[in-house]
């Protein structure tokens, strides 16, 4: 994961982005005790086989030390806070228009780099049931 667009966003938004450990799953602990000790106001997780495979223990982490934490839609479904990402539908969409123009003898190069237009926003059904109001 490259760090320099969360970093520029942080920045944007006044605030301070702080990496912790990610080389070892032994490192999860000390990084969330550093993280609870530091008062840090939250946690994105990446999308990472290291915290894939530990996601368990990270959202335990998180819940324990009381910091939010927000990650991939797996991550949020496993009891994260919640998730923020492209639509992974309409990246697929897209990707079968682009074989499809392809299979018709497109030349790849000359096919225009998209980003993603539509994004999701999913918030855990136990946390969005304790809230006040939902505004769609």
């Amino acid at each position: 994961m490259n760090p320099e667009p969360l970093q520029t966003t942080a920045r944007s938004l006044e605030r301070e982005l702080h990496p912790f450990g990610r080389e070892d799953p032994d490192e999860l602990d000390r990084a969330f005790l550093e993280m609870a000790k530091r008062r840090v106001s939250a946690v994105v997780i990446p999308d990472d086989t290291l915290f894939t495979a530990n996601s368990r223990a990270i959202l335990d982490l998180a819940a324990r030390n009381r910091v939010p934490s927000a990650g991939r839609l797996a991550f949020a479904e496993a009891g994260g806070l919640m998730t923020y990402e492209q639509s992974i539908r309409e990246v697929h969409r897209r990707a079968t228009i682009f074989v499809d123009k392809i299979l018709k003898g497109a030349k790849p190069g000359d096919l225009l780099i998209e980003q993603p237009t539509k994004f999701g926003l999913r918030i855990p059904p136990a946390v969005l049931a304790r809230a006040d109001e939902a505004i769609q």
